[in-house]
């Protein structure tokens, strides 16, 4: 990979100090660029915040910093970026880091007329995507896109397999709660809950989460739509059996053999498979021990660090590339001061 020495790279990133798996991949990515020798940080909008529910060391600058951006800076953005903000960088390029496919076009209605986009803009060095699922989605949307698929990394240690489990149900609370509702209130009516804890995964450091997803013998998938669906994928890779939602970003592991899909919101379907694979494991839980090392060969073999420091690699060595052709031709020029004259546009609301 190039080491530039003339340019820093911000990665735009929300100030949400709770467990969101997006947004250490955001800093995951700054520490990897950091450690191939590039000025890289994460760019939040409040004054002196960092993530703290996970261990992080990560170079962070803040909107409101006195510092000069220079006009070859880079600014990665992620799907959920205000358009205007555009105009806030005018002037810079930019790379677009969509984790969730299916954020693209919620800022748009459908009334809303077909014109420029932020990802057919001449700034734009090209998108980065973590799934097959979201490369298919916006390579349909844009074909002339510089696309790359970049695969999340499933940590090896913190995820390892784990053969004793805790007969308990782990879930996330954070998407679809009226469903998983539903679910259980569905089996307790059947009483096919019995001996089993349900223990929601909220408001705990991402060690505690990863503790209780490894411990747990189920974990029920909740989230819809997804770019990737990190839960289940840990879940997984611990040899717990997950049953529910791929949110079609995880249709590309939660597949039958290694887990047990269901189609997003039908809450029925899910109750019914779910209150037979409970039956199944009081029966005969060697299946599912079986079942459960598969699954978690499966995740490490192709979600692992050396994997995803390839796809980034390959990715930001192709974005090097095009912005270094793109300045050579000079494009654009910047005018003085974007960040300080953004800090009052619309679109720095974007950034909180």
């Amino acid at each position: 990979m190039a080491r530039p020495s003339d340019f820093a790279i911000y990665f735009l990133c929300p100030d949400h100090d709770v467990p969101v798996g997006g947004i250490k991949v955001i800093y995951n990515q700054v520490d990897m660029l950091v450690a191939e020798g590039v000025q890289a940080f994460v760019l939040h909008n409040k004054p002196g915040f960092r993530c703290s529910w996970f261990q992080n060391e990560t170079p962070i600058r803040y909107t409101n910093e006195k510092f000069t951006e220079k006009q070859s800076d880079i600014f990665v953005l992620p799907e959920v970026t205000d358009p205007d903000i555009f105009r806030v960088l005018q002037g810079h390029y930019k790379v677009i880091f969509n984790q969730n496919c299916y954020y693209t076009f919620e800022h748009l209605s459908p009334e809303s007329p077909a014109g420029p986009s932020p990802y057919t803009d001449p700034s734009i060095l090209g998108c980065m995507v973590v799934s097959s699922d979201s490369y298919n989605y916006l390579s349909y949307a844009f074909p002339e896109l510089n696309l790359h698929r970049v695969r999340n990394q499933i940590d090896p240690v913190r995820f390892a397999y784990r053969a004793d489990k805790k007969d308990q149900i782990a879930y996330m609370p954070r998407k679809n709660l009226s469903d998983a509702t539903q679910v259980f209130q569905l089996l307790k009516c059947r009483g096919a809950l019995d001996g089993l804890d349900i223990v929601p995964i909220k408001g705990m450091s991402a060690e505690k989460a990863a503790e209780v997803i490894a411990e747990s013998r189920f974990f029920f998938s909740f989230g819809s739509p997804e770019g990737f669906s990190l839960p289940p994928a840990e879940a997984m890779a611990t040899g717990s059996i997950v049953i529910g939602y791929h949110g079609w970003g995880g249709a590309e592991f939660l597949v039958d053999g290694l887990a047990y899909p269901i189609d997003t919101s039908d809450v029925l379907t899910f109750s019914q498979r779910a209150e037979k694979v409970l039956t199944h494991y009081r029966k005969e839980p060697s299946f599912f021990d079986t079942m459960g090392r598969k699954a978690s060969r499966f995740i490490h073999s192709h979600y692992n660090p050396a994997l995803h420091e390839d796809d980034l690699h390959t990715a930001w060595n192709n974005l090097l590339s095009t912005y270094y052709q793109k300045r050579s031709r000079s494009e654009f020029t910047v005018p003085a001061n974007l960040l300080e004259a953004g800090r009052n546009s619309p679109a720095a609301s974007t950034w909180a």
